[in-house]
């Protein structure tokens, strides 16, 4: 898959790898643009160590595909629209194993957005997310325990010899939400989602409009040699 990677895309770079390979757990919250790509390009871009994530759960059907999955370190994760409330039920187990995970200081990546879309700009966050990151608080006990936000952008993914930039900010201690949270769990839940959705949002190309989306395009092709020039980047 690395040969792979690296024929396609023309340049691949990571900033600030070291806040996703620490020694303990580490719980990734990343944008979705490019469905299976980007857990698989992010294990690639940051290795070691090994990173496991979560799935749609209704591509988890019986047979070799599933036994592919699991063996890939991927964890089924249901949506309402995937399987409806039997669906839902199903995520127990899979906290579980995220929780056992965690607990032996993995990393496990989730999609903070709950889709994926192909768009410059970061969706809001879903609310499971911080029930994910406290219930694993709670079930693992460790301090070192960091949310790590990553911006994921890409020039255009389906284009071949195009780049791909791994934007990762400053890990977030979860311990410093726990005081808060034993003593308002409701309000802490949404407070660490306004904490959350701007550090992710400040990692990627944002574009509010969908509208400007081609302009923003343009207008990188036609200034960005002259900006990096002024910033003293490569190109």
């Amino acid at each position: 898959m690395g040969f792979g990677m690296d024929t396609f895309y023309k340049r691949l770079a990571v900033k600030n790898r070291k806040s996703v390979t620490v020694k303990g757990p580490v719980i990734v919250a990343i944008n979705h643009p490019n469905a299976f790509m980007d857990p698989a390009l992010f294990s690639y871009a940051a290795y070691p160590p090994k990173f496991y994530f979560l799935a749609r759960g209704d591509v988890f059907k019986p047979g070799i595909a599933t036994y592919i999955f699991e063996g890939l370190g991927i964890a089924p994760i249901f949506r309402m629209q995937d399987g409806g409330k039997e669906g839902l039920k199903k995520n127990d187990e899979t906290y579980r194993r995220v929780f056992g995970m965690l607990k032996e200081n993995k990393k496990v990546i989730i999609f903070a957005e709950g889709l994926c879309v192909q768009e410059r700009r970061l969706r809001p966050l879903k609310k499971g997310v911080p029930r994910m990151v406290f219930n694993a608080m709670e079930e693992i006990n460790n301090p070192n325990l960091t949310v790590v936000p990553v911006g994921v952008n890409y020039t255009n993914p389906k284009k071949f010899r195009s780049n791909l930039f791994y934007n990762i900010g400053e890990p977030i201690r979860v311990a410093d939400f726990m005081e808060e949270y034993k003593a308002q769990p409701a309000r802490t839940l949404n407070t660490f989602i306004k904490v959350l959705e701007p550090k992710m949002k400040e990692l990627i190309v944002h574009i509010d409009n969908p509208k400007n989306d081609k302009l923003v395009g343009w207008l990188e092709e036609l200034f960005l040699r002259d900006w990096c020039k002024k910033a003293s980047l490569e190109l």
